[in-house]
């Protein structure tokens, strides 16, 4: 693939999602920068923080109805990579199965589905997953997990690399991925007890948004050549890219210590 020149982030208000956004704003790989989802961030605010002018022009926000989401609907944007940050967090598995099978599986591959071009142009789609994702996995919330990771590599991204942290930390008070999506209906110590089960491995939650975001600008073999742990995995005859919570880690930590490395390497 030759260098990318344009991202969509889908999901870019929950926890990670918005430190992926942030980063690419701040970083200059892109030309052109997509904000879709249910929810979109304050251009107001991006500023405050810091977001200049100039990158601020790179981005192009829609609202999402993923209910009516049709197949090839934003082929036109021909976007090369696709960050998919869609999704609940584990505690969300405690009240309606329904509601987030919805949300993280069949809103997150009719996204898929629609960004898919259709002109031949290389893609890339690097998706948020969870530590323990598996198709037959007892856990419903891994188990949702694995059979949208499976989904995904059967769409016919040219590549496909899936992040699968574990817990994460949060420099503000606790919260999951998209933990204001969450039901709510269960306790704080529920909820840490599921965490702590699921994910037993932690991740600084910046850490892992420079490592979801570094993941997309570097593609498959660059992952797997600056960490040992990026793995390749066959699902249903398609093969991803994991990076699992120690490789997320060691990917964010150097490319915080070097934020130019996407630069340089491909």
């Amino acid at each position: 693939m030759s260098r990318p020149r344009s991202a969509l982030v889908v999901g870019a208000t929950g926890s990670v999602g918005q430190r992926v956004l942030r980063y690419l704003l701040r970083g200059s790989s892109y030309s052109r920068i997509g904000e879709y989802g249910r929810y979109l961030s304050d251009k107001r605010e991006l500023a405050l923080e810091g977001i200049s002018r100039t990158a601020l022009r790179r981005l192009e926000q829609k609202i999402i109805d993923f209910e009516t989401l049709q197949d090839g609907e934003w082929t036109i944007e021909e976007w090369d990579v696709i960050y998919m940050v869609l999704g609940t967090s584990a505690t969300a598995a405690v009240g309606s199965r329904e509601t987030f099978d919805r949300i993280n599986r069949t809103f997150v591959l009719k996204a898929a589905h629609a960004a898919r071009r259709s002109d031949g142009g290389y893609q890339r789609l690097v998706y948020l997953s969870a530590a323990g994702a598996s198709l037959h996995s007892l856990a419903p919330y891994l188990q949702s997990r694995g059979l949208t990771e499976a989904g995904l590599a059967s769409i016919g991204f040219d590549e496909v690399l899936v992040v699968r942290p574990g817990q994460c930390k949060h420099p503000e008070a606790r919260e999951g991925i998209t933990s204001r999506q969450a039901t709510g209906s269960s306790t704080g110590w529920l909820r840490n007890t599921i965490d702590s089960l699921v994910a037993p491995d932690k991740i600084e939650v910046s850490v892992l948004a420079v490592s979801v975001a570094i993941a997309g600008q570097l593609g498959s073999d660059a992952v797997r050549r600056l960490i040992p742990r990026g793995s390749r995995l066959q699902t249903r005859g398609n093969e991803v890219t994991v990076i699992d919570n120690n490789g997320a880690s060691q990917l964010g930590h150097k490319a915080k210590a070097a934020r130019v490395i996407a630069d340089w390497w491909c």
